[in-house]
């Protein structure tokens, strides 16, 4: 599939995708939706991939919807068919990103802004650089959230201060972000994608059925008690349990070398 508003490249095990408009600042337009859920589709679909790391071209992650495209949609008579379908493709992110089965890494290069900041919510780990600045402007301009921010923030950081960033509209800095449990990691400018393909090719060595049911038990766990919780941890074992790379994963540490998982 050919790509305009994204890039999309394979470097062994690993997927960049990157948001490609940095004269736009890497502004979310129908376009850039459309195509970010083909290259998770891709990346879902291939068996050779393992790890996926999405950053942002030029100085912006990305500085969320194209206001000119809210604007010229704006001047239409409002209709909520088409605007419930217009949402759909907004919420779609989310859902695509949580129902991966392998992980994804969000490599914040600079403004991650609205839609940008919900990616990057819906990423399994963050890494930011110094220079990173995280903003929900929802409230400044007369929007409200997407991609299940309203579930995810809270959980992550807590209910008191995500609804103060959210009420608010104001800009985190990427130290403030690090000290909530906001993002991951945060490192120099020049040190951003070496770390994040650094986790990437660490998710990439460990056995991929593992690597599936923590990240889809895990998302399930934030809305379970602890005995459904538990219930999910037997199964998840029960399903390594009958694996193949098992052994693998076995023979490996009893030989000290890496293992060579397959994903069966």
């Amino acid at each position: 599939m050919n790509f305009n508003d994204i890039s999309y490249e394979k470097s062994g095990p690993i997927a960049i995708l990157t948001f490609n408009r940095p004269e736009k600042l890497n502004a979310f337009r129908r376009q850039t939706r459309q195509e970010l859920l083909a290259a998770l589709k891709l990346y879902g679909e291939d068996p050779d991939l393992r790890a996926m790391i999405i950053t942002g071209a030029g100085r912006t992650f990305s500085a969320g919807a194209d206001l000119n495209e809210v604007l010229e949609e704006g001047k239409l008579d409002y209709d909520e068919k088409r605007e419930r379908k217009n949402m759909d493709t907004y919420q779609d992110i989310t859902k695509a990103l949580i129902a991966l089965k392998k992980p994804v890494i969000a490599a914040i290069n600079g403004f991650a802004v609205g839609v940008g900041m919900e990616v990057a919510l819906a990423c399994d780990l963050v890494v930011a650089s110094e220079e990173a600045r995280f903003i929900f402007p929802e409230a400044q301009r007369a929007l409200f959230q997407t991609n299940g921010v309203m579930f995810i923030l809270p959980r992550l950081i807590g209910f008191r201060r995500a609804m103060e960033i959210l009420i608010t509209g104001r800009t985190i800095e990427a130290e403030e972000a690090h000290q909530i449990g906001l993002i991951n990691y945060k490192v120099p400018a020049n040190k951003l994608m070496y770390k994040a393909l650094e986790l990437a090719h660490i998710c990439a060595q460990n056995a991929p059925i593992s690597m599936a049911l923590l990240k889809q038990t895990g998302w399930k766990a934030l809305e379970k008690n602890i005995e459904e919780v538990m219930d999910l941890e037997v199964e998840g074992m029960l399903a390594c349990l009958q694996s193949e790379d098992l052994q693998e994963g076995l023979s490996a540490f009893l030989e000290k070398r890496k293992p060579d998982f397959k994903g069966r």
